[in-house]
């Protein structure tokens, strides 16, 4: 895989997507290398490891990339990323750039790193294919309320619900594609997604004046936890959102 001016070069070992970048990682390749990464972890490995070896730093500034990917998984996919270098001298360049090493943890090795990757929590899953059709929305809405009640959160229903008909109006309207959609509870956190073959992202509008009623994702923007868009590695996009519990819910994984 080749983004801008970076080779990719990706393989799987026991459940850990291990990625080794080739290249200069400054300015202009930075936002590439973000994108590879998300695309990587959206895929939903046990762990994400990069092997930076044979990936040139003329700045530091340009590691926050590792951080800030680092956080942007950790509510969903929930995927942990590490860092892997044999070179003792760039290693040491990343552990003084201060967040980098702090965040996300940084090996000597790729055996090392994969064998550092804790096995995943205790989660459930659930998901859909959805045709393209009128109909799709309300099974996508009576999948989620069975699920929801079948794990025992039913007072996150209506917020999961307002999500999942965004997602999925969104696709329908606006694609000519199938859409995926995937739900994950893990520790208390459930996040709803929704993959399509579009590669278009998702885009919030701001609500307009006139009593126009908002946008399916400015009211999936006031009820989730976080949510984004990113692109998958066949080329579509995946939208997302984590919600919050609430009520029973709430205390349950207080």
């Amino acid at each position: 895989m080749r983004t801008s001016d970076l080779r990719f070069d990706v393989h799987h070992r026991h459940g850990v997507t291990v990625a080794h970048p080739v290249g200069v990682l400054d300015s202009t390749t930075y936002p590439g290398l973000w994108d590879a990464l998300m695309r990587y972890a959206v895929e939903q490995p046990d762990g994400l490891v990069v092997d930076v070896e044979r990936l040139r730093l003329p700045s530091a500034v340009a590691l926050r990339v590792f951080t800030l990917v680092a956080m942007r998984v950790a509510d969903w996919p929930g995927v942990p990323v590490l860092l892997v270098s044999a070179d003792e001298r760039q290693r040491s360049v990343i552990a003084a750039a201060g967040n980098a090493s702090r965040f996300v943890p940084v090996h000597g090795s790729v055996e090392e790193a994969v064998a550092a990757v804790s096995p995943p929590p205790s989660r459930s899953r659930a998901a859909l294919k959805l045709p393209q059709s009128t109909l799709s929305t309300r099974h996508a809405r009576y999948f989620v309320r069975m699920t929801c009640e079948r794990w025992h959160i039913t007072d996150m229903v209506t917020d999961a619900m307002i999500v999942t008909t965004a997602f999925v109006e969104n696709t329908l309207r606006h694609t000519d594609s199938r859409a995926l959609l995937r739900l994950q509870l893990r520790r208390g956190l459930l996040t709803v997604a929704v993959s399509d073959d579009d590669p278009r992202p998702a885009v919030l509008r701001e609500r307009r004046s006139g009593g126009v009623a908002p946008s399916g994702l400015l009211l999936v923007s006031g009820v989730a936890r976080t949510w984004g868009c990113v692109g998958t590695v066949t080329g579509g996009k995946t939208v997302w959102a984590a919600l919050r519990p609430s009520g029973r819910d709430a205390q349950r994984y207080a």
